[in-house]
């Protein structure tokens, strides 16, 4: 595997450094693995791995891989570079299990759940709960779930010439002040309940 083929890619060692369902991945988020063995021989044995695929699968190939390096008794395994992971940043140190977690996460919800994982400091397990327990659903702004959840509400549709006294930017203001908050995604407003013990330094 040859130096150049991974320059356009997050290396660690050149310091550069998962309801809607996904369709905007543009490649599958992988790790490129390499032996520690063979790299002290100033020889660069690796394999990429995509994580996305179950766990079993992912040791297997590093294995795999360290099974065919040319250093002798090779144990030893560091991630050498990282690609397709959009905006999420993975720690050298971090664990493969940890790293499968943010791939299954990102491959299950791609770049909207990156805006969510995001709004949750990157904490999978309380991104992933505000979407599968919290979600109301994608809007065209806040304005427009307001008005919605007005109608609801009162339990009436208003015909349009009754809407204009409806003072609905104070409404949404209220809604958005107490119970819900939302996230801007593909020019869509998502918005969600807010949860019960989080604190974000955002002002909904």
């Amino acid at each position: 595997m040859a130096d150049t083929s991974l320059s356009k890619f997050h290396s660690f060692d050149n310091h550069h450094f998962f309801i809607p369902k996904a369709h905007d991945l543009e490649t599958p988020p992988k790790i490129c693995v390499i032996c520690i063995a063979s790299c002290k021989q100033d020889i660069l044995h690796g394999v990429w791995v995509d994580m996305s695929q179950e766990f079993e699968v992912i040791h297997d190939k590093i294995n795999d891989m360290l099974s065919r390096s040319p250093a002798k008794n090779p144990s030893e395994w560091s991630i050498f570079a990282y690609d397709g992971f959009e905006s999420l940043s993975l720690n050298k140190d971090e664990g493969i299990e940890q790293i499968h977690e943010k791939a299954i996460f990102l491959v299950t919800y791609g770049k909207w759940g990156i805006k969510v994982l995001e709004h949750f400091d990157n904490d999978i397990y309380l991104a992933e709960e505000a979407i599968v327990n919290h979600y109301q659903g994608k809007f065209r702004s806040e304005l427009d779930f307001a008005m919605d959840l007005f109608d609801k509400e009162c339990g009436v549709t208003l015909p349009d010439h009754a809407k204009i006294y409806v003072d609905y930017e104070s409404f949404k203001k209220v809604v958005f002040g107490n119970d819900y908050f939302s996230i801007e995604a593909d020019r869509e407003t998502h918005v969600f309940t807010v949860m019960k013990g989080w604190c974000s330094d955002e002002t909904y």
